[in-house]
This record gives C-alpha cells, sequence and structure tokens, in this order.
C-alpha cells in the first residue's frame, strides 16, 4: 500500500493536473472492461474451494478457462471501439491509451485466479508478495518511462502510465505461476462440466453486480458534466472536480483502507463455512469491527484535521482539500464496507448484493442529476453522490447481518465507539494541528476502545458459566 502511495504520487507529480484528468477519465473504461472479464471468478474460486477441498484442481481449471473466454470478448470489444472514441471521450487520441489496457485485462484476471486460489488454501504471503512486485515493477517502469517521454505530449505520457501498469501486472502473474507450479502440478485434463456451471452459476450475479457498478462509474462523469454544463457550470471546473475526487481525494482517504481489505480476505473462508449462520465467527466480526474503526478514526483525523499537510506532501498540491475535509465524515463509515460485503458474498448473498447494488447506483445517479440544480451544492454534486451511497450501503448491509444472519454489533460497543470519535473530534478542535495532537487524539481514543473490548470479553465467560449453572 505504501508502495502503491508512493506511485499515486510519482503520477500525479509527473502527469500534473491535465493528465490527471485525463487519467481519471479512463479509469472508468478500465474498472468496466476489467468487471465484465474477471466475471468476479477470484471470489467465486475463494468460495469453492475452501468448501470443496478434493475438486481444488477442477475448480481452478475451469475458473481459467472461463476467464479466458470473457477476458478475450471484452478485449474484442475494445478494438471495436475505435470508431466510438471520439464520442465518447472528445478525442480519438484517448482510444490509444485503451488499447495498452488488453494485456492488463488478461493478466490482472488470471492473477485474480491465483490469489483467489491462494488464499482459500489460507496462503496469503505469497499474493502480498504478487502485490509487493507488482507495485515494485510499475514504480520502476514509471520512473523509466518518465524519463523517455519527459518532453512528450501529455496523451504519450498517459500512454506510458497504463503501459507500465499492464507490464507490472505480468511480472505479478509470473510470480504467482512460479510459486503455484514449483509445488502443485496442474495436468490440463477435461474439466468436469459440473464445476463449471456450478462456477458460471455463482459468478454471473456477482459479475452482474461489479458490472452495473462499472457502468455506472463509466456514465457518471458523462452524466455530470452534461447537468454540470446545462446548468451553466463550465466543462474545465466539473471535469477538476471529477479528477480531484478520483485521483486526489479518495486516494487520501482510503490510504490505510488496505487494513480493512486484509481483515475481509482473513475472515472470508471462515465465514463460507458454515452459510447462514454467523456464531462461530461473532468475536472475530465483533474485533474486525473494532479494528476497522480504529483505522477510519485515524484516517478521518488525518484527513479532517491534518489535510494540508498530508495532500502537500502527497501531490505537492492542496486543491482538493476542501473535497477532503467534505468526505472524511462519510469514510469513518464507508470503511466497514469490504468487511460487510466480504462476509455477505462468503455467506453466498449474491442476489441480494446484486439487487441492493443496482438500486443504490440509480439512487447515486439519481441524486448527482438532482444536485446540479441546487446552487450551493452543484459543483460537489459528484462527490455528494458516490458518498451517499457509498454510506447507505454500509448502513443496509450492518441492518441485512442483523435481520437474515442474525449478527449485530452490541449497543454498549457502538457508545463506545461514538465516545471515542466525540473524543477524537474535541482534543483535535482545542489542540493545534500538530503531529503530537494526531498520535494523542488517536491514542486516548484506542484506549477507551481496547479498554471496553478487555472488560466486555472478560465478562462474557463469567456470564457463560453463570448460566450453566
Amino acid at each position: 500500500k505504501i508502495l502503491g502511495l508512493l506511485y499515486k504520487m510519482l503520477l500525479t507529480r509527473f502527469l500534473k493536473i491535465d493528465g490527471m484528468i485525463i487519467y481519471s477519465l479512463l479509469m472508468p473504461t478500465l474498472s468496466l472492461s476489467i468487471a465484465l472479464s474477471s466475471f468476479n471468478i477470484q471470489t467465486v474460486c475463494n468460495q469453492n474451494i475452501s468448501q470443496n477441498t478434493n475438486s481444488i484442481r477442477n475448480i481452478l481449471k475451469s475458473a481459467l478457462k472461463i476467464n479466458i473466454v470473457t477476458s478475450s470478448i471484452v478485449s474484442l470489444i475494445i478494438l471495436a471501439l475505435f470508431p466510438f472514441a471520439k464520442a465518447l471521450y472528445g478525442s480519438y487520441l484517448i482510444y490509444y491509451p485503451i488499447l495498452t489496457i488488453i494485456p492488463l485485462i488478461y493478466f490482472s484476471n488470471l492473477s485474480g485466479i491465483m490469489k483467489g486460489y491462494l488464499e482459500a488454501k489460507k496462503n496469503f504471503i505469497t499474493p502480498a508478495l504478487s502485490n509487493l512486485l507488482e507495485q515494485i515493477a510499475k514504480i520502476i517502469l514509471s520512473i523509466v518511462f518518465i524519463f523517455l517521454v519527459k518532453n512528450k505530449g501529455i496523451y504519450i505520457k498517459v500512454i506510458m502510465a497504463f503501459l507500465a501498469m499492464s507490464l507490472s501486472e505480468i511480472f505479478s502473474f509470473c510470480f504467482l505461476i512460479y510459486k503455484i507450479t514449483r509445488k502443485n502440478k496442474i495436468y490440463w485434463s477435461r474439466t468436469i462440466d459440473s464445476n463449471k456451471k456450478a462456477i458460471f452459476k455463482q459468478a454471473a450475479p456477482l459479475t452482474i453486480d461489479h458490472l452495473i457498478i462499472s457502468i455506472i462509474s463509466f456514465f457518471e462523469p458523462i452524466i455530470y458534466f452534461y447537468f454540470c454544463n446545462l446548468n451553466n457550470i463550465p466543462k474545465e471546473t466539473s471535469a477538476k472536480i471529477y479528477a480531484l475526487t478520483n485521483q486526489y481525494a479518495i486516494p487520501a482517504l482510503t490510504i490505510i483502507l488496505f487494513i480493512p481489505l486484509t481483515i475481509s480476505k482473513i475472515i472470508f473462508p471462515e465465514a463460507s463455512k458454515s452459510i447462514n449462520c454467523l456464531d462461530n465467527i461473532h468475536k472475530k466480526i465483533d474485533l474486525a469491527i473494532i479494528t476497522i474503526f480504529a483505522c477510519s478514526l485515524f484516517n478521518f483525523n488525518l484527513c479532517r484535521f491534518h489535510n494540508d499537510k498530508l495532500l502537500h506532501f502527497l501531490y505537492k498540491d492542496t486543491s482538493s482539500k476542501n473535497i477532503t475535509i467534505f468526505l472524511s465524515y462519510f469514510f469513518i463509515i464507508i470503511y466497514f464496507s469490504p468487511l460487510l460485503v466480504g462476509i455477505l458474498q462468503a455467506q453466498k448473498k449474491e442476489l441480494f448484493l446484486l439487487i441492493e447494488s443496482l438500486i443504490l447506483n440509480i439512487i447515486s445517479i439519481c441524486t448527482l442529476i438532482a444536485l446540479t440544480f441546487i446552487k450551493n451544492v452543484n459543483v460537489l454534486a459528484y462527490p455528494l453522490a458516490i458518498a451517499s451511497s457509498s454510506l447507505l450501503k454500509v448502513i443496509i448491509n450492518f441492518i441485512y447481518l442483523r435481520i437474515k444472519l442474525n449478527y449485530s454489533f452490541s449497543i454498549p460497543g457502538t457508545l463506545v465507539l461514538i465516545l471515542s470519535l466525540a473524543l477524537n473530534i474535541i482534543i483535535e478542535t482545542k489542540l493545534d494541528t500538530s503531529f503530537f495532537s494526531l498520535v494523542y487524539a488517536n491514542l486516548i481514543s484506542l484506549t477507551v476502545i481496547v479498554l471496553y473490548y478487555y472488560l466486555s470479553n472478560k465478562r462474557k465467560p463469567v456470564l457463560s458459566h453463570m448460566m450453566h449453572k
């Protein structure tokens, strides 16, 4: 994650704000391509291998074959996009960076399957090392390409950025293949059709879910620019807000999101072992929620009260300051999203996630359109719409866990988390925005949370013993 942040710092300095606008416009296309071609096989592969240890090879081979076919179809669609490039992006030149993502589609998806297989086998070290190798390769290649094209046009620089991304993914894939085949021989015999059908059936709702999100992400900027223009907001202004939100504010706000993502990956195999029942991992989920809250609290302090120093350190640019402060309140809760989605996927609630995604994305688009007509907030319509939609998703998922899976975080625990947040805000507001205030505020809040968790767990065995008597 630190190397990824270093890459982002390098990229923003290399491309500047004009290049980052083009880069941010292309990212929804990349996300849409990955969502459509990956068929969400990584999650399905992880889940099926965790539950069916006797047919690992067949599951893995079926997943690989499905993924190669879907990646090929998406690549052909990208090749056919050239006549529409000007209508979609306003320039034919923007099509050429898109071509460089075709290798990325193949190797990213294949790497995803390998990682899903390893994580199901509770091998988290190899995927982590492959991610590390990918980031190192990306940084080195970016530095080399920056040197080679430093005097070239902005589109050439964007092409080099995407090319570095594709090549680094190839390095990661080769590393994963080497590590897996060194210990496991995979023979390409005929796979069992039932495995393919099972994977396809399970992956379809998840893929449609991701596809809906990616399609909305693809059309969101177009809708945002159109309605901003309709309300006399220049396209340059709306495009800048879009780039500042996606390439500056959100990366800063998700600077430690790797911790919730890691926790989600660790809990996923455990949660998939007993469907419609979370009693066996209730305590683990409690601990995960407390840990994630501590992370989100630190992130909130950093982005809300120390944003000038943070943004200047990351980008040497503080133009996204107001957006970062505004979104920091939402991200206190949004940090729980990876954990909740991971648990629901492990519990095979793909259909619920699909319906939820569809409804929330429609709400997000409607909110975006409505806000562009409100004079005082129309420029910030985009960040407000995506943040409110993400926040609502977390709230709905918590409610679903309570109603359908009989899991709920205790009311005293919730009050303690709210108290620690209030203490944080009071301390940061009263003290100057120095490193000392950041450390002091987080230590006080963390002490309150840890003390509550310790006392609540110490009391539970006593109550259990009394009930048994």
